[in-house]
């Protein structure tokens, strides 16, 4: 639970900032604020939709009949085996994401050999998270 917290922690501190910027790019300098309200209006939904999605699943479990035996017939209660249908949490996203930042962290220690070579460039900006073809890889 300690690791969830600061993951949680680091995504909550950079929201204000990400706030902020889509305000400005959208409201303040976009050519509709009509427009740039909506959108803000829609991200908050689709935000407040996910982390309720993620919690529904996180909470949820699977409830597996049980049957004894020997129990006496006029007992109207039935039981079950409470199975939690995340039992891992967020573990797996955490290794996932250090799997898929290695090559990158590798690809980084040659920048100064192969900055200028074309391949280079084009594998770092498929492996970096900054732009759009890496947050599709991702």
């Amino acid at each position: 639970q300690g690791v969830s917290m600061l993951i949680f922690a680091g995504i909550i501190a950079r929201v204000p900032a990400g706030v902020y910027q889509l305000f400005k790019e959208h409201v303040l300098q976009g050519d509709d604020p009509a427009r740039g309200w909506a959108f803000l209006a829609g991200i908050l939904l689709i935000f407040i939709l996910v982390i309720a999605f993620v919690t529904w699943f996180n909470q949820a479990i699977r409830k597996i009949p049980m049957q004894y035996t020997r129990r006496s017939t006029g007992s109207g209660n039935s039981s079950y085996l409470p199975l939690k249908i995340n039992v891992a949490g967020v573990i797996p996203v955490i290794f996932a994401s250090s799997l898929l930042v290695t090559p990158q962290t590798i690809l980084q220690a040659f920048a100064t050999k192969f900055a200028d070579a074309g391949w280079y460039n084009t594998l770092m900006q498929y492996l970096s998270m900054q732009t759009m073809q890496g947050g599709i890889v991702y």
